[in-house]
């Protein structure tokens, strides 16, 4: 219920206020709309109940996020090659073990 107000939130602001502030402004806080909406997400996937878990999660995603933001758009390319290769390699597992024999005995 929470993700549903967080993105609907996002797009009343999109829509309100897209004429008053700059494009940074608006990127800004959608990004930290959905940073807020990742904390909550982990923090119920991982059944956390300390109070303070949504915001942890949060921040450090952004923090991670603005690593990400800092190193260039080069090594998040050079991140990405690797994570679709990983990816391809995982399908190929999964192509190849759907083939084999996993009766048990």
């Amino acid at each position: 219920m929470r993700k549903q107000i967080l993105h609907h939130t996002l797009h009343l602001f999109h829509h309100l206020f897209s004429g008053i502030f700059n494009q940074g402004a608006k990127h800004a806080v959608g990004i930290s709309l959905c940073v807020t909406g990742f904390g909550e997400s982990m923090t119920e996937l991982l059944h956390l109940s300390w109070a303070w878990s949504e915001k942890a999660i949060g921040s450090g995603a952004l923090l991670l996020l603005a690593l990400v933001n800092i190193a260039g758009v080069k090594w998040v390319i050079k991140v990405q090659f690797v994570l679709l290769l990983m990816v391809m390699l995982a399908a190929l597992d999964f192509i190849f073990g759907s083939f084999l024999d996993h009766s048990e005995g």
